[in-house]
């Protein structure tokens, strides 16, 4: 029952967790390719995947185990998308170390595949690839220790994800396991110290918390509460304005009315004066007419 967990249950747990680890860092790539922007994102990782799933993959075949290669072969496609993504969108500096690691890294690859094949037997060919994928693995694994050294120094986690580092942790004892059960240094070696770069950035994480994170919700908080004080008074002279808008209109409107009746009033005051003018013109020629007839 052991033997089985150990050979078949625990490398299935690992492909299955290392593929969740590679696929990982889609979100922050679909943003770059949302965006149109790097931001804060470090892109190099992503070619150091292509580079570590493709030495696995290779290192699975001439050691024909079928638990290694189907996670690394996910990883290379995923990698070969992160990088392509990220890449426009670099410094020309980040540019020219990513075309330089992809460029020796495939050399590298073409020569040690023609010593494989003209200088080396079968056991040979084992070792140099399992030698070269421990090298790329343990390269892999001691980026974060950079972060580690930080936190300490700043006594401030935030900077680790600890799903991730929790991950590593069952990912890197997973195939601890198995590589011990079938007794290959080259499996149980590199992903032991995985594991236990995972375990000692949880106890960092655990020890010194998200201090930046708290920083930054108290901050936000703040601004919150001063973004509400300088909204007041903007509210307030908001009505204000509204106010003596309306005023202003109601006595335009006023003004628009009296002068659309004073032409009425006018054309009504010179009705009258004509009427008055004719009414007086009568009562002349009346009394010239009564004049007349006396005479």
């Amino acid at each position: 029952m052991s033997g089985i967990l150990a050979k078949y249950v625990a490398p299935s747990v690992g492909t299955i967790v290392g593929a969740i680890m590679l696929l990982s860092p889609i979100k922050a790539v679909w943003e770059i390719r949302k965006t149109k922007q790097l931001g804060e994102i470090n892109p190099l990782p992503y070619p150091m995947t292509v580079v570590n799933c493709v030495s696995w993959v290779i290192y699975g075949a001439v050691a024909a185990d079928p638990f290694i290669a189907p996670a690394n072969i996910l990883g290379i496609v995923a990698g070969l998308f992160f990088t392509m993504t990220a890449l426009p969108h670099c410094t020309q500096k980040l540019q020219d170390i990513i075309q330089g690691i992809m460029v020796f890294s495939g050399c590298l690859f073409g020569i040690l595949s023609m010593i494989g094949v003209f200088a080396l037997d079968s056991k040979g060919i084992k070792q140099m690839w399992g030698a070269m994928s421990v090298a790329v693995v343990i390269i892999y694994y001691v980026i974060p220790l950079s972060t580690m050294i930080q936190v300490v120094r700043h006594r401030d986690a935030s900077s680790i994800y600890l799903p991730l580092a929790v991950a590593s942790i069952v990912n890197g004892g997973a195939w601890t396991v198995y590589g011990l059960a079938v007794q290959d240094v080259n499996l149980w070696g590199p992903n032991g110290f995985g594991a236990f770069t995972g375990c000692v950035q949880v106890a960092l994480r655990l020890l010194f918390g998200a201090k930046k994170a708290r920083e930054d919700v108290a901050h936000g908080r703040g601004q919150c509460e001063v973004m509400e004080i300088e909204h007041r008074p903007k509210v307030e002279h908001e009505r204000q304005r509204s106010s003596v808008e309306s005023l202003a209109s109601w006595k335009q409107d006023d003004m628009s009315d009296s002068k659309a009746l004073l032409p009425k009033a006018s054309e009504q005051i010179n009705t009258v004066q004509t009427e008055d003018g004719q009414g007086t013109k009568m009562k002349e020629n009346m009394g010239a007419n009564h004049r007349h007839s006396e005479v």
